[in-house]
């Protein structure tokens, strides 16, 4: 086989394991993702969000209409997240694979959720862009497709710094939460 040719496999069989490796890990992180419920759930009862909030962070496709919003959520969060806050306080910093996913419904006395957004943190450099946001809307288990927001997630977490990108509301939630249980042990990092 002449050389050029072979470079040519070589490359193109690398960029087939790359595809499909990146396709695996979108399906694993569905697949974690969508199990948000076997987290600890943070609130008790639905919070409303706020007017802002609810009509920014929602499903933007056409389907649901332009007056339709979430009114109300439940956040949940792993134990990375949660040992975090029980130990940073006002100034946490998350560490790698603390998960937020919050849990919207259409009114508050919703009985079934209409989608997700989820926050991973993926790296550490004190930057919004550290967190990876994905929406998925549970009637089809689907990724809503950035491209239909027009206000990016990043662009509206980016003025939550003091509580590492985390929402005012979302912080203040945590605090509530942790005041009411026993000591959250510490999490290896991985």
């Amino acid at each position: 086989m002449k050389p050029h040719r072979l470079l040519k496999t070589f490359l193109l069989l690398l960029a087939l394991f790359i595809t499909t490796a990146a396709a695996a890990n979108e399906t694993a992180d569905m697949v974690r993702y969508l199990d948000y419920r076997s987290l600890p759930r943070i609130s008790d009862d639905p919070v409303e969000m706020t007017l802002p909030a609810a009509v920014l962070c929602k499903d933007p496709t056409p389907e649901f209409g332009p007056h339709v919003f979430c009114a109300a959520m439940h956040l949940y969060a792993n134990q990375a997240a949660l040992a975090a806050k029980a130990k940073g306080g006002d100034k946490v910093r998350y560490p790698i694979g603390s998960l937020f996913v919050k849990e919207k419904f259409e009114r508050k006395e919703a009985t079934a959720p209409m989608l997700i957004t989820v926050m991973e943190k993926m790296s550490d450099k004190g930057q919004v862009e550290d967190w990876k946001f994905t929406m998925i809307r549970l009637s089809d288990r689907s990724v809503v497709a950035r491209e239909h927001f027009k206000i990016s997630c990043e662009d509206c977490h980016a003025k939550f710094s003091e509580h590492d990108f985390i929402s005012s509301a979302s912080d203040s939630l945590l605090s509530a939460f942790l005041k009411k249980q026993p000591p959250v042990p510490a999490v290896a990092k991985r």
